[in-house]
This record gives C-alpha cells, structure tokens and sequence, in this order.
C-alpha cells in the first residue's frame, strides 16, 4: 500500500448471462495534483495549485465467493471499464466527502 492510500469498499453489479452478480470490491486510490505550482510569464510570478483528485489503483474482491468462470468474466468486466469504474468510485467518495448523496433520477 502506497503512502496516502485511500481505501473503500465499493458494491457493483455485474451481468452474467441471465444473472446478476454482486461483487463488493475492496479498492485502493491514491491522490494527485494536476498543478504545475510556481511559474513565471513575462517577467511576472505566479503559482499554479492545481486541483487535487484521487486514480483507482487496485480493486480486490473475495475470488472465493465466485467460481472461475465468473471471477474471469468479473476480471474482463473491470478491465474493460476501468475507467468508468474508477469515475463512479470517486464520485461515490467525493460525495460522501462532502456529505452528498447522488440521485441520478433527480434534475439539478
């Protein structure tokens, strides 16, 4: 585990043939910064902070529970949505950070 690691525990549906299967994923980010931090423009200083947000690094799950054929269809379900799971994650964190609670059927 990295320095500054961030864990939780994400629930997640899976279709599996006719079934659904539902994986609780125990999942490991880190944060970064997008700021290039002091700079200079034509004779001027500046600092960029950038913004902070947190990159999925791993997500785990008990492979005990499934069977093999469904622990690899779970395995090519993450890695060809890595990056949708990782923006629903973080989403779902940085809403409980702030005290959020998304309702996707409501207008805003």
């Amino acid at each position: 585990m990295k320095k500054n690691t961030v864990t939780s525990t994400f629930h997640h549906e899976i279709e599996c043939g006719e079934e659904y299967l539902e994986i609780e994923f125990d999942c490991e980010l880190h944060p970064e910064n997008d700021g290039i931090g002091s700079y200079e423009f034509w004779g001027s200083s500046y600092y960029d902070a950038g913004t902070n947000y947190l990159v999925l690094d791993e997500l785990k799950w008990d492979k005990t529970q499934f069977t093999d054929k469904q622990n690899d269809i779970i395995e090519k379900h993450i890695d060809n949505n890595w990056a949708t799971l990782e923006e629903i994650i973080t989403q779902e964190l940085y809403d409980e950070y702030n005290g959020y609670e998304y309702d996707e059927d409501e207008d805003y």
